[in-house]
């Protein structure tokens, strides 16, 4: 997942077309550096995930099971939001970018309960606690 989570998001960065107030097309590059650093998150937030997912299977403790899950749908959210931010970073060009953190914010918490709700409805699926 975390090998086309990366590039889906970077090609769809580089179908982008920024334009200025006069209508005139301005070139959009990309901080080779900044991208790279954009991968790590997203492949440590699954693996947190995943590994935390794992030790579900044999597990009767209900409130274990429910925090396992809550803690993989926030590191989904944050591995997801750390990518996303640091590709919007490594945007360069002639303009400036001006990011609204309250909407930041609010995005990685949509983030984390939209993981949390998706990862819960998958074991629910399964019969599992």
């Amino acid at each position: 997942g975390d090998f086309t989570v990366f590039p889906l998001h970077f090609l769809g960065m580089q179908a982008m077309a920024v334009s200025a107030d006069d209508g005139s097309h301005l070139s959009v590059d990309f901080d080779l550096i900044t991208t790279f650093f954009s991968v790590p998150p997203i492949i440590l937030g699954a693996f947190v995930s995943f590994l935390l997912l794992h030790r579900l299977y044999g597990l009767d403790d209900l409130w274990a099971n429910k925090l396992r899950v809550l803690g993989a749908g926030l590191s989904t959210a944050v591995g997801v939001g750390a990518m996303h931010y640091l590709g919007l970073v490594s945007i360069c060009g002639h303009f400036d970018i001006q990011f609204n953190f309250f909407m930041i914010g609010l995005t990685v918490v949509l983030a984390a309960t939209f993981c949390t709700v998706g990862m819960i409805i998958i074991f629910a699926a399964r019969g599992l606690n």
